[in-house]
């Protein structure tokens, strides 16, 4: 009786995780984020229809060609090393769709390694961050000029007095008054 009921409790719990498990995969392809499994060897273990879709990507037996995404191809070596030597790695780089065109994108990078902490291979989620990056360039150059605004300015000079009151470095903020200059605004 005990064994039966061993077993039923055993079977329940592999329902659960069955369960669980399909209701990962199903999250994980329906992301909209990229999603990359490269195993020790390079090769593709896993990734999902959205990173299919963005490269074009079929199944093969040989190491994944990582730099091929990246605008800047060093990138791939980077992310490798510093992924190996700190376990994960986080960036903002331009990458390049099958297409050739680029987008800029937010790389999360993260070592996997199973209970015995041996590793298993490199996961990536790759966000674009297109829509962010309009909305920061349009927070940040003025749509006429091309130039700086008043916020973008006011960001930057909070950081860098933060910076040189953290380092104990002196700070200079230079001001000019332009005479007359309503008539240039004005004008051009």
């Amino acid at each position: 009786t005990k064994s039966c009921a061993r077993y039923r409790d055993e079977l329940r719990t592999h329902e659960k995780v069955t369960q669980q498990l399909g209701t990962v995969q199903i999250a994980i392809e329906s992301a909209s984020d990229l999603v990359l499994i490269l195993n020790q060897q390079g090769e593709i273990d896993y990734c999902n229809g959205a990173f299919k879709k963005a490269f074009d990507v079929t199944g093969s037996d040989e190491p994944f060609p990582l730099a091929k995404l990246f605008v800047d191809a060093s990138m791939a070596e980077s992310i490798t090393t510093n992924v190996n030597s700190l376990g994960n790695f986080s960036c903002e780089i331009p990458m390049r769709s099958k297409s050739g065109t680029e987008f800029p994108a937010h790389v999360n990078a993260n070592a996997i390694d199973d209970e015995d902490g041996v590793s298993r291979g490199v996961l990536y989620i790759i966000a674009d961050i297109s829509e962010q990056e309009q909305l920061r360039q349009e927070a940040y150059y003025d749509a006429l000029t091309g130039l700086y605004t008043r916020r973008h300015f006011l960001e930057l000079l909070s950081s860098n007095a933060s910076l040189a009151l953290r380092h104990h470095h002196s700070l200079s903020l230079c001001l000019c008054d332009l005479d007359k200059f309503k008539q240039v605004n004005d004008t051009y």
